[in-house]
């Protein structure tokens, strides 16, 4: 059974590193914490690719992936653009300054006209993506279910004997 669900963890990861390299491939990385949010998890449950804000300190996934309407901003986003132009690197003659650049940002750009990958027309574009695609999880199905077959062979052949 170890060698199934150490299978699947390859697997999985070789997905989960698809993931990261599409981020990097399509310059999604706000502050590079959100590829380190992805892993392969085993439990009680099984073998589980998945993303955690918390584990990566990192934005929600489907807000860098796809982009965010224009609208109301939510509560403490002014902070989390400061922690965005720090984490760039960008450099401010003082704290006001920072609030005041950040405060502009979420209150001008982001409510006013959202932000997508690649521009605001496009939020939630299926181009924009870098979720496996169908293709890539059929595939993915496949294997687990060779992988399965084959283990169920070889022990009926075992027993068999």
């Amino acid at each position: 059974m170890t060698d199934i669900i150490d299978s699947i963890t390859q697997l999985l990861d070789i997905e989960r590193v698809k993931i990261v390299d599409k981020l990097a491939g399509k310059n999604i990385n706000a502050s590079g914490r959100t590829s380190t949010g992805f892993a392969v998890r085993v439990d009680n449950e099984g073998v589980k690719l998945i993303y955690s804000m918390t584990d990566s300190g990192g934005a929600p996934f489907a807000t860098l992936e796809k982009g965010r309407r224009p609208g109301k901003i939510p509560m403490g986003f002014v902070a989390i653009i400061e922690g965005w132009a720090k984490d760039k690197g960008l450099s401010f003659s003082s704290d006001k300054e920072l609030r005041r650049f950040a405060g502009a940002v979420a209150f001008g750009k982001i409510k006013e006209r959202g932000f997508g990958r690649p521009a605001p027309s496009d939020y939630g574009s299926e181009d924009n993506t870098v979720r496996p695609s169908e293709d890539d999880i059929q595939q993915l199905k496949d294997n687990i279910t060779l992988i399965a077959g084959n283990a169920v062979r070889a022990a009926v052949t075992s027993y068999n004997r």
